[in-house]
């Protein structure tokens, strides 16, 4: 199991715009042997802002999507809030990807 950490400072590399750093941060926590449902969603959710910052909107909403699917097969409420919040905003630019 992560520290509750993980998705906080993924979300730190985002919103301090070093995106770049962010996804490459979740994708070496992510690789964690052992890693539970709720901490995976929740390091995805995080990670899914980097790529909305980046308007790499397919990126993100494909990522939100699995996030929310991680969340809600076990996931705690915040991971499966955490996921909604970003699968919604993920979506709102979906009719830019049409």
């Amino acid at each position: 199991m992560l520290s509750t950490g993980g998705a906080s400072e993924v979300l730190a590399f985002a919103f301090a715009g070093a995106t770049a750093k962010a996804r490459q941060h979740a994708a070496s926590l992510l690789s964690v042997p052992g890693i539970d449902d709720s901490d995976r969603a929740c390091v995805l959710a995080a990670s899914v802002l980097a790529d909305y910052f980046d308007a790499r909107y397919v990126d993100a909403l494909l990522v939100a999507r699995r996030a929310v699917e991680l969340a809600e097969s076990g996931g705690t409420e915040a991971a499966r809030l955490l996921a909604a919040v970003v699968h919604a905003l993920a979506l709102a630019n979906a009719t830019d990807l049409e």
